[in-house]
């Protein structure tokens, strides 16, 4: 699910050195984007967007907690925005006080590390609000005391870093142990000697989220016949809760560009988020009941991905990326349907692909970039259904390799079965 709250984060963040100079231009925009006029407001937008990674009956009773908290920044803010130059003082010492109020409140609750993307959003405000005082303390309180500003928001800077990190590591842990899976063996009556047959099964479940997939086979009684379906669907969860949550934390990569001395710097990634990896993708993994085809055999190197060479028709035939120096793998049918070369556009990156699968083989692939351009939809000429998977990332994150494995698809059609994507952070 794309998080548009986060972006809105990543977005101020990134432009933030070209509005602190002006007196109440960063705060202005921050007031608009987090609490605009025609559209949810950013707390209402995490509310609706996380539930993949933290639990929402949690995460509502913090919001509940502390609305006096958000709605009194929120005022204040406003009332900033809107005040003569010794007003605006008065106002923003009074919102900085919130916000450390607010601040303490989610980094002490007993369920913090659910909070991560409450405590980002705050973050971003308490720093917006810490720079605007370095900027325009000066003039705003008719007083230098810049040094004691200055460490201030660096102090600042660091506590969230650093829990921030904290919290990702320990939320980490408890995500994943979340997600369970289990395979075993069953008895049950018949009409004829022995008088019993064995049935197989599999299972997977998130306790989070309620998802749950079962499959069983009678008349097998092999223990493991699941294993590895059902180990893979539990890495593929795992993978995709683990990538919502870096993508939610990566504004805060940027968080130092608040101290004037360290705008220029590149981003602070922390150890453990500078990569993830989504999948594994095939029809298996994504609830059709075929337990075999499920992992990948063969990898690429990772790089910058200059283009992808797809060959397609009713099904993907071939799928190939193509680095800015060699070529990837080529998995499926160097002869089969039409081909297309799709460029990297200048300037931009791939964050992604929107894939279709059927039984054992890529149905439809859609690559898209960091410009917003995309591919369209190649593949799937008979509009068949099948299982769909969005691997698109946002805030910095670039895809940079695969793994993969060959299926074969309807009247014997060799193409990708298997995908497991790659991705890294670009700024």
């Amino acid at each position: 699910m794309e998080q548009v709250w986060s972006s809105l984060i990543q977005a101020e963040v990134t432009s933030v050195t070209s509005k602190l100079p002006y007196i109440g231009t960063a705060v202005s925009s921050l007031v608009r984007s987090f609490w605009p006029s025609n559209r949810p407001s950013i707390w209402d937008q995490i509310r609706d967007q996380v539930s993949e990674m933290v639990d929402q009956k949690i995460l509502a009773f913090e919001l509940q907690e502390r609305e006096g908290d958000i709605d009194g920044i929120k005022t204040t803010l406003h009332n900033y925005c809107d005040a003569k130059t010794h007003e605006k003082g008065m106002l923003l010492s009074a919102v900085l006080a919130q916000c450390n109020t607010l601040s303490s409140h989610l980094r002490g609750s007993k369920n913090s590390v659910q909070l991560t993307p409450l405590i980002v959003t705050s973050a971003s405000i308490h720093l917006t609000v810490l720079s605007e005082r370095l900027y325009h303390g000066e003039i705003l309180y008719n007083e230098d005391n810049v040094d004691v500003w200055e460490k201030e928001l660096t102090e600042m800077y660091e506590c969230y870093a650093v829990f921030l990190s904290d919290a990702y590591s320990k939320w980490k842990e408890w995500r994943f142990d979340q997600i369970t899976c289990k395979y075993y063996t069953t008895k049950y009556p018949i009409p004829i000697p022995p008088f019993f047959s064995w049935e197989t099964h599999g299972e997977v479940l998130d306790a989070l989220t309620n998802k749950k997939i079962s499959r069983s086979e009678k008349l097998n009684g092999s223990e493991t016949y699941y294993k590895e379906s059902v180990e893979a669907i539990k890495r593929l969860w795992g993978n995709s809760a683990n990538a919502s949550m870096i993508i939610s934390v990566a504004p805060s990569f940027l968080f130092h560009k608040y101290i004037p001395e360290r705008a220029k710097e590149n981003a602070v990634v922390p150890d453990g988020m500078r990569s993830f990896i989504m999948g594994p993708y095939s029809a298996t993994t994504l609830g059709l009941a075929i337990p075999s085809f499920c992992n990948t055999d063969t990898d690429d190197l990772n790089g910058d991905v200059t283009q992808f060479l797809v060959r397609e028709y009713n099904t993907i035939d071939a799928l190939q990326f193509v680095y800015g120096d060699r070529k990837g793998n080529l998995i499926g049918n160097s002869e089969g349907g039409e081909i297309h070369i799709i460029e990297t556009p200048g300037g931009a990156y791939p964050v992604g692909m929107k894939m279709r699968f059927i039984p054992n083989i890529l149905c439809s692939v859609n690559i898209k970039f960091s410009d917003n351009s995309e591919s369209g939809e190649l593949g799937n000429r008979f509009n068949r259904s099948g299982c769909v998977a969005d691997a698109t990332v946002q805030n910095g994150f670039k895809l940079v390799g695969g793994s993969f494995r060959k299926g074969v698809g309807p009247s014997s059609t060799t193409g990708p079965g298997v995908i497991q994507l790659s991705f890294e952070y670009s700024q």
